[in-house]
C-alpha cells in the first residue's frame, strides 16, 4: 500500500512541478533491456535522484547509456559508478533488473536500510576477477543470512564502514515500509528490522495470491525469514539494538499476519500458533543476548470480529508459553512473561513490561 501511495506521491509531485525532468520511458527504450531501464528508474526514484550531486541526463531522456555514471557494453549496462554522489534513500529490490553488471560501486553515499535480497541475481559480480563491487560507507544492512554471506564473499568487510541510518531519513518518502505513526520512535533498528519484516511477509502473502489455503506455506515462508533474522541477534544487533530489533521484526510480521487472520477466519488457531512461535523465539534470542527478558513494547493483536478471537489467542498463548518454557527457561519468570495476558473479548496475544 505505502509503495502505491509513494508513487502516487511522485506522479503528483511531477505534475505539480513544471521544472522536474519528464520522467523516461522504459517503453521507447532501445539501448537497452526495458528491465534494465526499469531498474535504473527505480534506483533514481528510490535514492533522491533530483537531489544527487551528478545526475545529468537521469530520467531526461531515453539514452541511458548516456547518462551520468552509466557504462553500456552490447546493449547492456555493464558499468555503474555513482560514488560519492549523495545518493539518500534505499536500494530497491528492482535492482535485479541490471542483471549484466559486473561494476557498481555506491561508496560514500547515505543509502539506508536493508539491502534487498534480489541484490544475488546480479550474478555477473560473481565472475568479475576484480570484485568491482563497493558499497562502504553507507547506512546498509544484509539482515539475510545468505545475502549477507553472499557480499562477504564479493566484497570482504563492507560492513565494517556501515553506520545506522540517520534517523531523519526514516520517512514515508525514503522507507519502503511506513512504521505506523502511532508506534513509539525506538530508533533506527527498530524501523530496519519492521520494514524488513514486514515485507517478508507481505511479499510472502501477496505471493500466494493472498489465498487461505496456503496459509501453511506463508507460515513457513515466514518462520525461516524468522528463523534468519534470529541469527543476526547477537552478531550483528546487541544490547539495546538487539532488543529494538527484535521488537520492530515482531511488529513488522504481526502488522500482516492481521490482514492474513482477517481473511482466513478458519485457519486463526494455526497462524495463532505461528504468531506465538514467532515472537517466543525473538524474546528468547533477544534475552539470552541482553541477558534480561527483553523490554518489548506492547503489541496486541486484536482480531476482528467473534469467530476468530478465541482460537487465535489459545493458540498463540500456548505456543508463546511452550516455546519459551523450552527455549529459554530462565527468563519464564520475567516481567515480559508475568505481563503476557489474555484478552478473551478481542482475542489478544501481548506482553508488555512497563
Amino acid at each position: 500500500m505505502l509503495k502505491k501511495t509513494y508513487l502516487l506521491w511522485l506522479f503528483g509531485l511531477a505534475s505539480l512541478s513544471p521544472n522536474l525532468p519528464a520522467q523516461t520511458d522504459c517503453s521507447n527504450v532501445t539501448q537497452i533491456l526495458s528491465s534494465e531501464c526499469k531498474a535504473l528508474v527505480a534506483l533514481y526514484n528510490s535514492t533522491n535522484g533530483s537531489q544527487w550531486k551528478k545526475n545529468k541526463g537521469w530520467l531526461v531522456t531515453n539514452t541511458p547509456c548516456s547518462w551520468y555514471g552509466i557504462h553500456c557494453n552490447n546493449g547492456h549496462v555493464t558499468r555503474l559508478y555513482l560514488q560519492y554522489n549523495q545518493l539518500r534513500g534505499f536500494i530497491p529490490p528492482e535492482i535485479q533488473g541490471l542483471s549484466y553488471l559486473n561494476v557498481l560501486n555506491l561508496e560514500s553515499n547515505a543509502l539506508c536500510g536493508d539491502i534487498p535480497v534480489e541484490f544475488m541475481k546480479l550474478v555477473y559480480l560473481d565472475s568479475n576477477p576484480k570484485n568491482d563491487l563497493d558499497l562502504e560507507n553507507n547506512h546498509l544492512i544484509a539482515s539475510n543470512p545468505k545475502l549477507h554471506k553472499w557480499l562477504d564473499e564479493r566484497t570482504p568487510g563492507w560492513d565494517n564502514s556501515q553506520t545506522p541510518c540517520p534517523v531523519a531519513q526514516n520517512t514515508v518518502e525514503n522507507d519502503k515500509v511506513a512504521v505506523p505513526s502511532g508506534r513509539p520512535a525506538l530508533g533506527p533498528f527498530y524501523r530496519i528490522a519492521y520494514n524488513a519484516a514486514n515485507r517478508l511477509a507481505q511479499n510472502a502473502w501477496n505471493n500466494l495470491g493472498q489465498d487461505c489455503t496456503n496459509t501453511s506455506v506463508f507460515v513457513q515462508i515466514v518462520g525461516n525469514g524468522v528463523d534468519d533474522a534470529v541469527n543476526d541477534i547477537g552478531t550483528k544487533y546487541k544490547g539495546h539494538s538487539a532488543e529494538q530489533f527484535g521488537n520492530g521484526f515482531i511488529d513488522g510480521l504481526i502488522d500482516v499476519l492481521d490482514e492474513v487472520v482477517d481473511r482466513c477466519v478458519n485457519e486463526c488457531q494455526m497462524l495463532g500458533k505461528a504468531s506465538g512461535e514467532w515472537s517466543a523465539k525473538m524474546f528468547c534470542r533477544v534475552a539470552e543476548v541482553v541477558k534480561h527478558a527483553p523490554t518489548f513494547t506492547v503489541k496486541q493483536v486484536n482480531i476482528r470480529g467473534t469467530i476468530c478471537g478465541g482460537a487465535y489467542r489459545l493458540g498463540c498463548e500456548s505456543n508463546f508459553v511452550g516455546t519459551i518454557s523450552n527455549m529459554c527457561p530462565n527468563y519464564t519468570q520475567g516481567s515480559s512473561v508475568r505481563s503476557f495476558y489474555r484478552a478473551a473479548e478481542n482475542g489478544c496475544c501481548s506482553y508488555n513490561p512497563y
